[in-house]
C-alpha cells in the first residue's frame, strides 16, 4: 500500500537515493538496478528485533505469518523494490509544494487519454472495486469515514479560474470535484483559460 510506503518515509525508517543513484550519468536514462530506497536494517543479514518489531506494526497480514515469512515480506516490499514512496502517496500529497510542478504533468496526461481514448466510466462509488472503499473515498468503509472533500459534490477549498456561461467571461469560482473534471474535458466543455502545447 502507498500508505505503509509513506508512513516508512515519515518515520526515517526509508529514504530515497541520491539522484546519482537514479540515473546513469552516460546516458542520462533512469536506471532501476541502483536507484532503490534505503530501509533500516536491509543492509544486515538479518533484521533486528526492534526493527522487525516496527515493520510489523505496519502489516495486518504479518499476524500469523513467523518470522522468517515476515523477514522474507520486508526485504520484498522495502529492500529490493525500485518503487520510491514519499508523502504524495494519498490525497493529502498535495500539502507538499513539490506536488504543484508534478500536478500538470498528470493533467496533461489525462487530456492526452481523453483525446485518444476517452474514459467511459466515470462512477464515483469504489464500494463495487474494493471492500476498505465506502461511496466516496478509499479507506472510507474501514474508518467510517464520510471522507471529507473527495465526494463528487464537495466543493474544493481553492477558487479556480474557469468561463462561466452566465457572465460570458472567466471568473474565479468553487468548484465541485465533477465540475472540475467536466471543465477539463478537451473532448466536450474545456472551460479553462489555459490549454497544452503538447504532451512531451
Amino acid at each position: 500500500s502507498t500508505v505503509i510506503g509513506r508512513h516508512v518515509w515519515r518515520e526515517e525508517m526509508c529514504k530515497e537515493p541520491s539522484s546519482s543513484e537514479c540515473i546513469d550519468s552516460t546516458t542520462g536514462e533512469q536506471t532501476s538496478s541502483s536507484c532503490k530506497m534505503y530501509c533500516t536494517g536491509c543492509h544486515e543479514d538479518k533484521f533486528t528485533a526492534d526493527e522487525m518489531s516496527k515493520y510489523q506494526s505496519l502489516f495486518s497480514s504479518f499476524d500469523d505469518a513467523t518470522h522468517f515469512q515476515s523477514a522474507q515480506m520486508v526485504r520484498k516490499v522495502f529492500c529490493d523494490s525500485t518503487i520510491l514512496l514519499g508523502d504524495h502517496g494519498d490525497a493529502s500529497s498535495a500539502s507538499d509544494v513539490s506536488f504543484w510542478p508534478i500536478h500538470p504533468t498528470l493533467e496533461r496526461l489525462l487530456h492526452y487519454k481523453q483525446l485518444v481514448n476517452p474514459l467511459t466510466d466515470y462512477t464515483w462509488d469504489g464500494s463495487t472495486y474494493w471492500s476498505d472503499w465506502n461511496s466516496e473515498c478509499l479507506w472510507g468503509a474501514t474508518f467510517d469515514t464520510d471522507c471529507n472533500g473527495h465526494g463528487e459534490t464537495d466543493v474544493t477549498v481553492s477558487k479556480m479560474r474557469v468561463y462561466d456561461e452566465d457572465e460570458k467571461d472567466f471568473i474565479f469560482k468553487a468548484l465541485t470535484n465533477r465540475e472540475i473534471i467536466d471543465m477539463t474535458l478537451p473532448t466536450n466543455s474545456y472551460k479553462l483559460p489555459y490549454v497544452y502545447e503538447d504532451f512531451s
